[in-house]
């Protein structure tokens, strides 16, 4: 289900409009509150409007994977929503490949400009502390 055409609407709010000014001015951390409900739609506008990457900490695994599954929703067809899987701990040449490590490097790949997919991107990766389960940070 592609939600994307209900993005514009959040652009007629002021607070959203100074949430922006603050994203686009210097570099730093910047916080912004909403419902969990609304999150994934916040995510989604301002991935629209920044045109840049966004890195979500999800609490868990499940969480991080909902939160996937909602922005897929929210963003155009075709928007990268990368999944960042949590290290797993093994030793010797099973670490090599692991799938989640093959994963892990694919998503560094693309955001670094290392494959032909590079691009701005959405990536969610499960905490591994006790985080806020949707802190949202932007990186230029």
């Amino acid at each position: 289900m592609d939600l994307s055409c209900l993005l514009g609407l959040v652009g007629e709010s002021g607070e959203y409009q100074d949430l922006l000014r603050r994203l686009r001015g210097p570099a730093g951390a910047h916080q912004a509150v909403a419902l969990d409900a609304a999150r994934p739609y916040l995510v989604a506008s301002l991935y629209r409007d920044l045109v840049r990457p966004l890195f979500i900490i999800a609490a868990d695994y499940e969480h991080a994977r909902r939160i996937q599954d909602q922005l897929q929703a929210w963003c155009p067809a075709g928007t990268p929503v990368l999944f960042f899987p949590e290290y797993e701990e093994v030793t010797g040449e099973e670490e090599v490949h692991s799938e989640a490590a093959l994963e892990r490097l694919r998503v560094l790949s693309r955001l670094t400009g290392c494959s032909e997919e590079a691009g701005p991107a959405t990536l969610i990766a499960p905490a591994a502390s006790d985080a806020d389960p949707m802190s949202t940070r932007t990186g230029g």
